[in-house]
């Protein structure tokens, strides 16, 4: 079972709107006789819809959540020049990346569980609304799990 993180008001509003104005348009279409539009409307909204909850799925890093693990996410966050948005000891880490031309910024959620550490990176909320970050998200998720991999083993705990 995959486990999805919650969305902010923001991601659920758009998450909910745009796929509602685009059935909307595609019912509009689709009595305007443009058969076509009203296909393409409707096949827009449900990939945004399906790609929206997609950026919200959390990726279990099989690590176990440790001091040494939890002190070896914000390392990377440091050499990799992500701005922690939050923090809570053992819990949960937040980051965000800067913007680019690519992407307005992502943010990456570290989350320290009982069952391993779960991470996700997505196109962050706090800015504006994106679908789409041109593989940001799974870089920032491969730089920190290759943190994970180098420093699994050099601190104590």
């Amino acid at each position: 079972m995959k486990n999805y993180i919650s969305p902010t008001t923001n991601e659920s509003l758009v998450r909910l709107l745009v796929p509602t104005s685009g059935l909307l348009a595609s019912v509009y279409f689709l009595l305007s006789a443009s058969y076509l539009l009203s296909l393409s409307s409707l096949l827009i909204s449900v990939v945004f819809f399906w790609k929206s909850k997609h950026n919200l799925i959390l990726l279990n890093t099989k690590y176990p959540p440790s001091k040494t693990n939890f002190h070896n996410c914000k390392n990377a966050a440091i050499i990799y020049g992500w701005h922690t948005v939050s923090e809570i000891d053992m819990v949960k880490l937040e980051f965000e990346t800067n913007a680019s031309l690519s992407s307005w910024g992502e943010l990456i959620t570290v989350l320290f569980t009982s069952s391993g550490i779960l991470v996700n990176s997505r196109p962050s909320p706090l800015r504006r609304p994106s679908l789409i970050t041109m593989g940001r998200n799974k870089n920032n998720l491969q730089k920190l799990i290759a943190t994970l991999e180098d420093n699994t083993h050099s601190l104590p705990d």
